[in-house]
C-alpha cells in the first residue's frame, strides 16, 4: 500500500542513522574493530533509506531503514560478546 506524503516529510533513515552513528562511536570507543563492518553497513543503509524517502520510494526506504537497524543491533551485540570474551580471557589469566 502506497501512502501519499508531502515531499520532505518522509523521516525515513533519520532514526536509523542516529542509531548507526551512536553504535559506531561506541564500537570505536571500546576498540572493537571487528564490529565496524556491521555499523558501517548500518550507516550506508540508513543513508540509502533517507535518499529513498526523499525520492518518495517509501517501500525501499522502510526496507533499508529496517536493515540498517538490524546491522546496528548486530554490531552492538557482537561488540558485547567480543568484550565478554576478552574480559573472560583476561580474568582467567590465559
Amino acid at each position: 500500500m502506497h501512502t501519499v506524503r508531502p515531499v520532505g516529510s518522509s523521516g525515513y533513515g533519520s532514526a536509523a542513522m542516529t542509531i548507526a552513528i551512536v553504535v559506531t562511536v561506541l564500537i570505536v570507543l571500546f576498540g572493537c574493530w571487528w564490529s565496524l563492518i556491521c555499523s558501517i553497513a548500518g550507516i550506508a543503509l540508513a543513508s540509502n533509506a533517507s535518499s529513498a524517502g526523499a525520492r518518495g520510494d517509501y517501500d525501499s526506504a522502510k526496507s533499508n531503514s529496517n536493515a540498517s537497524i538490524g546491522c546496528s543491533i548486530t554490531g552492538g551485540v557482537s561488540t558485547l560478546v567480543g568484550m565478554a570474551i576478552l574480559i573472560g580471557i583476561a580474568v582467567s589469566g590465559s
